[in-house]
């Protein structure tokens, strides 16, 4: 059974020397473990100590008792950042957390997180402290580096701190491709650490799209990247039924958009579709997915729509209540003006729903023949395109079951199996 263990830092350094005996004779006995962490290497002085459930390998009692340096520890376990994961987590938390399920199928995982919700993960967790992300950062850096163990973490901290471990995941260059879609500040600061990312040893990718931006943007050699795409998600049987869409406010035939609400997502292009073109169309454009940056124009734009109930916005939206809007919607419109992968796109397919996609990069490699790409900036088509779908349900069902198929040529057995190579060959260096 998995359990989660708390982890903390602070005084350790004096007790140091007393305490690797019994560290060393912990992990031999697989008990969970007290490892301290310098005072020096957090930087403040905090109580505590670093939590450890996995039973060791002998470098890794030698690093317990003091011993010397070397270039990599045998994989033993693989610590996995799920901080995003937690909470109400959007697409890189599910992709963040199916990533670390399906890798530890293969080998163990260990997962990092913050205080409150577990992430729902069947191995053990360690809680770090609730502290600001730079500092969480720092301190899965120093986990890292202390254990030896591979981390896979968004941040690109532990590239400084602890760069032999480190292996950044990389999403997409959307704050170099679409600049304006970010916040400026924060933008700025995220393209001054792609020259960092770029230094990783090992780049982990979701897509080929993804990885011929890294290689083209950035110079990155291909050598380097490892492609791992979100596999096909488990089918949930919906809940509740039409009176469940009813409570959510639908009463009809409606159309799902399904992401955070950020200018990326291009919400703007439906918006004119259904005030424009589909006003004599008896059908509903339903919005789900969390306030993202730059949401308030976003709000104002949906605002007449969803005083005429013409627009349901429902904002975060639960697993099982995303199954059954998935399987009642006349469609899935998906028009984001980039992405690294659109994860919506695949949960369509797999539960039979027709979409319609953005014709970015990364949204014709996941539809591929089964869907409908369109212009994410030409309203017009995207009006036609629903309105021919909503009369058509022959064509809804044909698209459906082309989604289906498509679907399962998307697996995580797959996806990991480049990773868990990478990662044995690293434990063979270390043998």
């Amino acid at each position: 059974m998995s359990k989660t263990n708390t982890v903390a830092f602070g005084k350790a350094r004096r007790k140091s020397e007393t305490t690797r005996p019994m560290v060393a004779a912990s992990l031999r006995q697989g008990m969970t473990t007290q490892i301290p962490v310098s005072r020096w290497a957090w930087g403040r002085r905090r109580a505590g100590t670093a939590t450890m459930t996995q039973r060791e390998s002998e470098d890794d009692l030698a690093l317990a008792r003091g011993g010397g340096k070397r270039r990599y520890l045998p994989v033993t376990s693989v610590l996995i950042d799920l901080r995003w994961s937690q909470g109400e987590p959007a697409g890189v938390g599910l992709y963040m957390r199916d990533l670390a399920v399906a890798l530890n199928e293969r080998l163990p995982v260990r997962g990092l997180a913050r205080p409150g919700t577990r992430p729902a993960v069947p191995f053990d967790v360690t809680v770090l402290p609730d502290l600001p992300n730079f500092r969480f950062d720092l301190m899965e850096s120093i986990l890292a580096r202390r254990t030896g163990l591979p981390l896979i973490s968004l941040s690109r901290l532990p590239l400084l701190l602890a760069r032999q471990q480190a292996m950044p995941i990389i999403f997409d260059l959307s704050p170099l491709i679409v600049p304006w879609t970010h916040p400026t500040l924060r933008g700025f600061f995220e393209r001054q650490t792609y020259s960092v990312a770029a230094n990783a040893e090992t780049i982990i990718t979701i897509s080929e799209t993804s990885r011929r931006d890294l290689v083209e943007r950035l110079r990155v050699p291909a050598t380097k990247i490892i492609v791992v795409p979100p596999g096909r998600p488990a089918l949930r049987e919906p809940i509740g039924g039409v009176e469940r869409l009813r409570a959510l406010g639908i009463r009809g035939d409606y159309v799902l958009t399904m992401g955070t609400l950020e200018p990326r997502k291009n919400l703007a292009v439906l918006i004119e579709a259904f005030t424009r073109n589909l006003r004599d169309l008896p059908l509903q454009l339903v919005v789900a997915g969390g306030f993202g940056w730059k949401h308030g124009p976003i709000v104002e734009q949906m605002a007449p729509l969803r005083q005429t109930g013409r627009l349901v916005y429902l904002g975060y939206v639960s697993e099982d209540d995303k199954a059954l809007l998935y399987r009642h919607a006349v469609c899935l419109a998906y028009p984001s003006l980039y992405e690294g992968f659109g994860l919506p796109i695949l949960e369509a397919m797999t539960y039979g729903t027709a979409a319609v996609v953005s014709s970015a990069p990364a949204c014709r490699e996941v539809i591929g023949p089964a869907g409908i790409v369109l212009d994410p900036k030409d309203s017009a088509a995207w009006a036609g395109a629903i309105d021919r779908l909503t009369r058509d349900g022959a064509r809804r069902a044909d698209l459906g079951q082309a989604g289906r198929e498509r679907s399962r040529e998307f697996s995580w057995q797959r996806s990991v199996a480049p990773l868990v190579e990478h990662l044995g060959q690293r434990e063979a260096t270390a043998a």
